[in-house]
């Protein structure tokens, strides 16, 4: 009962603002967009591919990087599965971010504002205070993040010819993909809420996470997949799951799986650090007045 009285708060701050709003846009925008500009680049790559540079689709013609022909490159933009991985790997850095950025306040601008109120007369305490927000703004990334890459998915294959997206591993694929969206949400709130600046927290989280992705990628491609932690579920999801028709899903399960768990143990661990840390906290939501002379 008390911790409903509390999620009712924050939906109602949610709901009633333009946060709620901010979060839907963010991630339907980057998934409807970035389909349409890849399918208008590959309209384009294939016009130029036959009439100004007179080489066709998939003939040998001028090299590019890596062996390329022009044509070569201009068919990737025509495979659904790669088109749906490289949306999704600007859908976990441009939507993240925007996340941040909305959730500021939730994450530590109250204490910031000094507007921060827990009714203890009602019971209420800051374990309800700091459950409410770690259930609620979680969630609702997560659904955000689903639904976003299922209609990625269905755009892709509407757009694209080639390499078609099994609607099974598009499930799965956006499902991995709210739980990374839920495990980097809940460590920015611990974050700022331990802290009490959001705005520096979203920074160096934002910062931290894209800097971890880079050494990650540089250490699998010298010493093999780095796997059983969440920014696996960043490498399946805009990597090989969809963009590969060798993916098997049989071979990858314990990593799936243990990556999942891991993601949800860290995201506890960290709303459980942030009641711990708010409890040792003195609430003072006075302003600080300087005498007068």
């Amino acid at each position: 009962m008390k911790l409903r009285f509390c999620l009712k708060k924050e939906w109602a701050h949610f709901s009633r603002t333009f946060r709620f709003a901010g979060v839907i846009i963010a991630a339907f925008a980057v998934v409807i967009v970035y389909p349409m500009l890849f399918k208008f680049t590959g309209v384009l790559m294939k016009e130029l591919s036959e009439q100004v540079l007179s080489i066709s689709m998939g003939s040998s013609g001028q090299d590019f990087f890596g062996g390329m022909t022009f044509g070569d490159m201009a068919e990737m933009y025509f495979d659904a599965g790669l088109m749906y991985s490289t949306t999704m790997a600007s859908v976990f850095s441009i939507t993240l971010l925007v996340f941040m950025l909305i959730l500021g306040s939730a994450a530590g601008g109250e204490q910031k504002k000094r507007a921060m109120i827990i009714p203890l007369c009602s019971g209420l305490s800051t374990k309800h205070y700091v459950l409410a927000k770690f259930i609620l703004y979680p969630l609702v990334c997560f659904a955000d993040v689903f639904l976003s890459s299922m209609l990625c998915g269905a755009l892709c294959n509407a757009l694209f010819p080639n390499n078609t997206i099994n609607a099974g591993l598009l499930v799965l694929s956006s499902a991995l993909a709210g739980v990374y969206i839920v495990f980097a949400v809940c460590v920015f709130i611990s974050l700022g809420i331990c802290t009490s600046k959001p705005g520096v927290m979203a920074a160096v989280v934002f910062v931290v996470i894209t800097i971890t992705q880079t050494v990650l990628q540089m250490v699998e491609q010298n010493f093999g997949s780095i796997k059983y932690n969440p920014f696996s579920l960043v490498n399946l999801v805009s990597g090989e799951m969809l963009a590969s028709p060798d993916f098997s899903l049989p071979d990858n399960t314990l990593n799936i799986a243990l990556s999942v768990i891991i993601s949800l143990a860290v995201s506890v661990i960290m709303s459980l650090l942030a009641i711990a840390v708010l409890n040792a906290k003195k609430i003072n939501n006075r302003e600080e007045k300087k005498p007068e002379f």
